[in-house]
């Protein structure tokens, strides 16, 4: 069974390319490099061109056509949704691990009954053991 990316994540993955390739608002992009770098992704070139449309129709990329070729430019609208676009798995659970809350957890001594039972021990489902 072949699985297919979500639309929001193809739109995702072509975004991630401007915020690797550090473009600013109203920076742009080359056809041809976008081609270039989408071909790396493990993702069909029609994704790519679809992307573009759905990301142009939404305000956030437009394009224009120039004697040197055709540019695709990051609209105000589009830096917002840049901003809101996750990372890669890694970077993700870097994001995760480095947080403050998290080490807090970390450092957070477990109790082995709530482990034992697989709930925290001051949970108050935890089963209690009596004796009769």
């Amino acid at each position: 069974m072949h699985l297919h990316p979500t639309e929001g994540a193809i739109d995702d993955a072509l975004m991630r390319i401007f915020r690797d390739d550090l473009i600013p608002t109203g920076g742009r992009l080359s056809l041809t490099t976008l081609q270039q770098e989408w071909a790396e992704l493990p993702l069909r070139s029609d994704d790519l061109y679809q992307a573009l449309e759905r990301l142009t129709l939404a305000g956030r990329l437009s394009s224009e056509c120039g004697s040197d070729g055709v540019y695709v430019t990051l609209t105000p609208d589009g830096m917002q949704r840049l901003r809101s676009v996750p990372g890669t798995p890694m970077e993700i659970w870097r994001r995760l691990r480095d947080s403050s809350n998290l080490a807090a957890l970390d450092r957070r001594p477990r109790s082995p009954a709530g482990i034992a039972h697989n709930r925290r021990a001051d949970d108050p489902h935890t089963p209690v053991n009596e004796t009769p």
